[in-house]
C-alpha cells in the first residue's frame, strides 16, 4: 500500500510540475491550448448525437410524413454533422500548430530557467566537470520534459473524456458500464505490463543498443575506413552487430509473445460485454422504449469509453517510463 501511495504521489508530482511549466511558459498559450483541448473533447460528442437525430429521422419516414418538413430537417441536420465535422478538422489543425509554437515557448523558457540557475552559482563551481555533467544533462533531457508536459495535457484530456462518455451511459443504464470498465481491465493491464517489460528491458540493454551504434558508426566513419579495408575488418563488425542485434531480437520477441497470446485473451471480455450491452439497446428499440438512433448514439459512446481507458492507460505508461521526478 504504501509502495501505491508512492507511485501516486509521484505521478502527481509529474503532472503538477509539467502543468505549473506550461502555464508559467505562457499564460496565453496555455489558455488557448486548454479552449482548443474543450473542443477536442466536445466535439465527437456532437457528431454522434446529431448523428443519431439523422438516424432518427431517416427511420421515421413514413407515407404519413410531411415531405417538405422532413426535407428541411434532414438539410439542417446534413448540414450541422458538416459544420461539426470540417471544425473538428479545423481545430485538430490549429490546436497541431498551436502545440509547435508552445513547444517553443516552452523549449526557450526552460533553457532560460538553466541560464539563471547557473548565473546564481558560485563561480567555482565553473571549475568542476560535475557542473558541466549537470548543465548538458539538463540540456539533453530538457526536449523530454517537453514532451511530458503535453503528454500530461493529453492525459487530462483523455480522462475528461472518458467520464463524460462514462456519465452518458450512465444514463442509459446504472450497472453495464461498470461491468463494460472492469471487462476492459484485464486488457489494459496486460497492455501496461507489456509496455514496461519493453521498456524494461530497454533500458537494462542500452549498452547493447549503444554498442551497435558505435560499431555502425565506426564503420560509416573515414577515420576509420582505411584500416577497415586493410585489415579486412568488416566482418568481424558486421558479426558482432548481428550477434548482439539477434540476441537483443529474440529475447524482445519472447517478451511480446508472452503477452501478446495473453492479450488475445484479455482482448474478448470487452468485445463480449459490448455485444450484450448492444443486445440490450437493440431489445430497447424492438420493444419500443428506445429508437434507433440510441442504438446508434450508445454504439459510439461505448467506443468512446472503450478508447478514453486505453489512451488514458498508455499515456500513463509513457509518463511512468520517462521517470519524470527524477528532473523535479
Amino acid at each position: 500500500m504504501k509502495k501505491l501511495f508512492e507511485k501516486i504521489k509521484a505521478f502527481l508530482d509529474i503532472i503538477f510540475f509539467s502543468l505549473k511549466l506550461t502555464v508559467q511558459a505562457s499564460p496565453k498559450y496555455f489558455s488557448f491550448y486548454i479552449l482548443l483541448s474543450v473542443f477536442v473533447i466536445i466535439l465527437p460528442f456532437a457528431v454522434i448525437y446529431v448523428s443519431s437525430l439523422l438516424i432518427d429521422l431517416l427511420a421515421g419516414v413514413s407515407e404519413n410524413s410531411v415531405r417538405h418538413e422532413m426535407i428541411k430537417s434532414l438539410a439542417v441536420l446534413i448540414v450541422s454533422l458538416l459544420f461539426l465535422n470540417v471544425m473538428s478538422k479545423t481545430v485538430e489543425s490549429i490546436k497541431l500548430y498551436l502545440e509547435g509554437l508552445y513547444n517553443e515557448v516552452i523549449t526557450i523558457k526552460i533553457k532560460h530557467q538553466i541560464m539563471e540557475k547557473a548565473a546564481g552559482i558560485d563561480l567555482y563551481c565553473f571549475d568542476s566537470h560535475e557542473f558541466y555533467d549537470e548543465i548538458n544533462d539538463a540540456s539533453n533531457n530538457s526536449t523530454f520534459i517537453i514532451q511530458i508536459s503535453f503528454q500530461v495535457l493529453d492525459f487530462i484530456r483523455y480522462f475528461v473524456q472518458f467520464c463524460i462518455a462514462f456519465a452518458s451511459l450512465l444514463f442509459w443504464n446504472y450497472i453495464l458500464p461498470f461491468f463494460l470498465v472492469i471487462s476492459v481491465i484485464p486488457s489494459i493491464l496486460m497492455k501496461n505490463k507489456q509496455l514496461e517489460s519493453v521498456y524494461s528491458f530497454q533500458r537494462e540493454h542500452m549498452k547493447d543498443e549503444r554498442k551497435i551504434y558505435y560499431i555502425m558508426n565506426m564503420a560509416l566513419s573515414r577515420e576509420y575506413a582505411k584500416d577497415i579495408r586493410i585489415y579486412n575488418l568488416f566482418p568481424l563488425l558486421s558479426s558482432k552487430i548481428m550477434n548482439t542485434w539477434n540476441h537483443l531480437y529474440r529475447s524482445k520477441k519472447k517478451i511480446t509473445k508472452k503477452y501478446t497470446k495473453i492479450l488475445v485473451a484479455a482482448d474478448i471480455l470487452p468485445e463480449m460485454t459490448t455485444i450484450i450491452i448492444l443486445f440490450l439497446l437493440g431489445l430497447s428499440v424492438i420493444e419500443g422504449s428506445g429508437t434507433i438512433g440510441d442504438f446508434n448514439y450508445y454504439q459510439g459512446i461505448i467506443g468512446q469509453v472503450i478508447a478514453g481507458l486505453y489512451m488514458i492507460t498508455v499515456s500513463y505508461t509513457h509518463l511512468r517510463a520517462h521517470e519524470t521526478d527524477q528532473y523535479l
